[in-house]
């Protein structure tokens, strides 16, 4: 993007140019010191390589986002695929003398979760 910076500033002069032409033929008059800030502002948009840096940072964000939406999902298919496995396997970690008082936890924590998202059911 830095490489096309000199023909997008010659296009948009261009482009300033030809509006300052259709300007002239108005039926009223457009004071040119005030045509003359407005294109200043726009030569001053981007100093430094700032538009650069904005549309990378976008980018970036926007990256960073779809991959951790595709993480979170597949992480979520495996766990509800396979959470006796995955359980069991945390399980593994913590001394025999713990073992049941966790998957009791376990349970009790996807109960609980598992009611704020499952939608209340209607009485008939």
């Amino acid at each position: 993007m830095a490489d096309q910076w000199d023909s997008l500033m010659a296009a948009a002069q261009q482009g300033w140019q030809t509006l300052q032409d259709a300007s002239a033929r108005l039926p009223f008059t457009i004071d040119d010191a005030a045509m003359q800030q407005i294109w200043s502002r726009v030569q001053g948009v981007a100093p430094g390589g700032a538009v650069e840096q904005s549309a990378l940072t976008g980018l970036t964000t926007a990256g960073e986002v779809i991959t951790g939406t595709v993480l979170v999902v597949t992480v979520l298919f495996f766990f509800l695929q396979d959470a006796e496995r995955i359980g069991g396997f945390l399980l593994n970690w913590f001394p025999p003398r713990h073992t049941e008082k966790l998957r009791r936890t376990g349970r009790d924590t996807v109960r609980i979760l598992g009611g704020y998202v499952r939608a209340p059911r209607r009485p008939r």
